[in-house]
């Protein structure tokens, strides 16, 4: 396995890993294929939507402070 992994080459790992389970590759293989999927321009913007979604969702469970008139 060469690092950085190719496009085919994470398929071809994704194909086996189906066919054969989780346990078929190693740490080091998994690691791989998400360094490759993580690198990849649409799962930054994926990535960023969700920060801002997390980060909506928690400012909408502090408690808002009461103004004064």
């Amino acid at each position: 396995m060469h690092e950085p992994l190719t496009r085919d080459e994470v398929q071809r790992l994704q194909r086996h890993m189906r066919k054969h389970g989780p346990r078929s590759l190693t740490p080091r293989q998994h690691d791989a294929i998400w360094d490759f999927l993580f690198d990849l321009p649409e799962s930054q913007v994926w990535l960023s939507h969700m920060v801002e979604q997390t980060q909506a969702a928690q400012a909408s469970l502090r408690p808002r402070a009461k103004k004064e008139a």
